[in-house]
């Protein structure tokens, strides 16, 4: 069960950003996006924008590092725009 904002919508995933106090519903950039850090472009495919915080039963509790290490999710860079 993940409530989430109103705003939230299909396409939309839920991340855990490390040092965050919860869950992040991000939504993939726009395709005329880019972010240009003056090191190197980055893809939209890697460009979120943020939508806001949820609650997922499950991972609220640091249960996010006990899945990675049984390899259930994996670790992702992203970039917010």
């Amino acid at each position: 069960m993940a409530p989430a904002l109103e705003n939230s919508g299909p396409g939309d995933r839920v991340f855990v950003a490390r040092g965050s106090m919860g869950p992040l519903i991000l939504r993939p950039a726009s395709a005329d996006a880019t972010f240009d850090d003056t090191r190197k472009k980055h893809s939209v495919s890697t460009s979120y924008e943020l939508v806001g915080g949820c609650y997922v039963q499950g991972i609220m509790d640091g249960e996010v590092v006990d899945m990675m290490e049984k390899g259930d999710v994996q670790e992702e860079t992203v970039f917010l725009i």
